[in-house]
């Protein structure tokens, strides 16, 4: 290899490392303030979404509709701060994979809801796929917690 392309490889080496630092910083801030808006806009809204859960026919409506305002708002906090990273992200993948299958069946839905579910199934999709990088690497910058 010419010396050129290996100086520049190594050049671009340290770069990348910072790149990817901030970026993993960055897309764990994202998921985080997603989870923390999500869930204060549960607490500010509370009786709707009881209705919204009781529409679905959850049982005990009203406590799961504070558990999962909690769960989001603590879980997204606990994600922008960098805090016990690998636990919180397990908890809201699985919050997110039910919360994907109960309330977004895009395959039982109705013609009309068929293609907005779907949308918002496969964007949860998404994002457990971010919580799951984020368990796997847990905090590795600008977080109260490393790994």
């Amino acid at each position: 290899m010419p010396n050129g392309i290996a100086a520049g490889a190594n050049f671009e080496a340290p770069r990348m490392q910072r790149l990817a630092r901030w970026a993993q910083a960055i897309g764990r801030i994202a998921i985080g303030v997603m989870f923390l808006w999500s869930g204060a806009g549960k607490f500010g809204a509370i009786d709707q979404t009881v209705g919204y859960m009781h529409a679905y026919g959850m049982p005990a409506s009203a406590a799961l509709a504070w558990i999962a305002a909690l769960i989001e708002f603590v879980g997204g906090i606990m994600l922008i701060v960098g805090w016990r990273t690998r636990w919180v992200a397990a908890v809201l993948f699985v919050f997110t994979l039910v919360a994907s299958v109960v309330f977004h069946a895009y395959w039982s839905a109705p013609a009309g809801e068929a293609t907005a579910q779907q949308v918002n199934f496969m964007k949860n999709v998404a994002i457990m796929g971010g919580l799951l990088l984020l368990f796997s690497y847990g905090s590795e910058s600008f977080a109260l917690e490393r790994r």
